[in-house]
Order: C-alpha cells, then sequence, then structure tokens
C-alpha cells in the first residue's frame, strides 16, 4: 500500500471535528501574504521529502505525528500534494512533544523505518492511530504497513533514530518552533492548520499560474 493510499479511508469529517471541537475556525483569520512573512534559511539536508527536487513551491513541515493539530494538517496537505504534484515538494522534519516520551518513540519509530523504504508510509501509520503509540503497538502499526517488525525493533534499538529526531528539534529550537505543525512555505512560516483555500492562494501565488 502506498503512503498517499492510506489516506482515501480517513474521513474528512475527522478534519472538522477537530476544527469544530477546537474553535479554530473561529479563530483563524486570514493570514498574511508569504511575500510579508520574513523568510528563514531551514536546515533540509538528509530529511525525507517527496515531490519533484526542482519544485518552484518548497514546503518544510515541522511536525508531531501524535499531534491531533498536525493529523488535521495532514489530511489538507495530501490532497493539496495530489492536486500540485509537479509544483511542490514536501520536506518532514520531527518535532516531537519533548515533555511526552511515546511521542518521541513514535517519531524514532518513523525515522527507523526508513531503513526500510517506508518512512511515509509509518508516518500516515501513526498519524492515523494516535490513540497507542506504546512500542508494542508501533510494531503492529509497521506489520501493518508491510515492514518488518523485527528489523524496526532492532533499528529502533541501536539509537540511530533517536540521534535523529533530535537533530531535528536542535533545528527547531534554532528557529523558535514552539507548536505544531509548523510550516516553511519557500522559509517563509506558516503555523496552525492552514486552510485549503490558504494552501491553494500561496502556491498559485509563487508558482504565477490561474488556480485548477
Amino acid at each position: 500500500m502506498t503512503g498517499r493510499g492510506l489516506w482515501k479511508p480517513i474521513a474528512l469529517a475527522a478534519l472538522g471535528a477537530f476544527v469544530a471541537t477546537t474553535g479554530l475556525a473561529a479563530a483563524q483569520t486570514a493570514p498574511l501574504a508569504l511575500g510579508e512573512r520574513p523568510a528563514r534559511e531551514v536546515p533540509v539536508e538528509g530529511a525525507p521529502s517527496r515531490g519533484p527536487a526542482e519544485a518552484p513551491v518548497v514546503v518544510v513541515e515541522f511536525c508531531d505525528v501524535a499531534s491531533e493539530a498536525c493529523s488535521a494538517a495532514a489530511v489538507v496537505l495530501e490532497a493539496l500534494l495530489e492536486q500540485y504534484s509537479d509544483r511542490v515538494r514536501h520536506v518532514f522534519k520531527h518535532r516531537p512533544d519533548p515533555d511526552q516520551p511515546d511521542h518521541q518513540l513514535a517519531h524514532e519509530a518513523v525515522a527507523a523505518a526508513s531503513a526500510q523504504n517506508g518512512f511515509w508510509v509509518m508516518r500516515e501509520m501513526v498519524l492515523s492511530n494516535q490513540h497507542a503509540l506504546t512500542h508494542e503497538a508501533l510494531l503492529g502499526m509497521a506489520a501493518q504497513a508491510g515492514l518488518d517488525p523485527d528489523r524496526l525493533a532492532a533499528d529502533l534499538a541501536g539509537g540511530e533514530y533517536r540521534a535523529v529526531v533530535e537533530r531535528d528539534q536542535a533545528d527547531a529550537e534554532s528557529l523558535d518552533i514552539e507548536t505544531t505543525p509548523t510550516f516553511f512555505v519557500n522559509g517563509h512560516r506558516v503555523t496552525g492548520v492552514p486552510k485549503r483555500a490558504d494552501w491553494i492562494g500561496w502556491i498559485e501565488g509563487l508558482t504565477h499560474r490561474a488556480p485548477r
């Protein structure tokens, strides 16, 4: 099963419920144009990415895969990545809640899945199964995603992927990131769960094309 395919069964009603319960719909106002936001240099070397290497729009996401807000943002972003597959490159950066050990473990598992070319599918498994993030549950998700859970367990035990997550955490701190999701769209910071219309406006504006 492909990474994006996992999102097909996710009901958009879940996103609506999240927005309603958090009051996000009422609180969110029209964002500043990206050009009015100071652009930042965001380290991306070695980070997982998808989309054309020379895409005109680069979206760097600092994400906590155990966060409901990140799950809601992912539903919208996945649809946009399909719609603008020729225009957008998506780069993922780990930013688990430092006060939640299970969030850290989940990120290590997602990072370790990259050794089996399963980073994106494991990320999406965790985003859609945030209620159970124990070591055993994460290995079960790996098996469900078609990965070798024994190999994932061995890779987790090695500690290599803890260092990967900690590197991204250090990058987040250097950029003063305090909440997730935080995106950098061509270097311009966007915090929270952007609306689909916002994404379309930014992508179209940066590529100077008529909306699809």
